[in-house]
């Protein structure tokens, strides 16, 4: 993917889903979305989950959890933002 200069948090809902289809038709997928909602990688410490099994309460429980686990103990990935577009959710974080 051709660097790009944008921020997760001002950039358009419009141009993170244009974002997100363009890495997965250069990238792939990461993980096996066969068992859950797919994942693209938009650099190389954001990932972009995405799909109709991605709630706005698995993005807040993922935030809760950060600010909670002990991070020597477990690695949580921060939400960045999250947003529903024609009933597709679509939550990024860091990996």
């Amino acid at each position: 993917m051709a660097d790009v200069t944008w921020d997760v948090h001002t950039s358009s809902e419009e141009f993170l889903v244009d974002i997100c289809e363009q890495a997965q038709k250069e990238n792939g997928l990461i993980g096996n979305h066969k068992q859950g909602a797919p994942v693209v990688k938009l650099s190389g410490d954001i990932a972009v989950k995405f799909g109709h099994g991605v709630k706005a309460s698995e993005a807040r429980t993922q935030e809760f959890a950060r600010q909670n686990a002990d991070p020597s103990i477990v690695h949580i990935p921060r939400v960045y933002r999250f947003f529903e577009r024609d009933e597709i959710g679509r939550a990024s974080g860091r990996e």
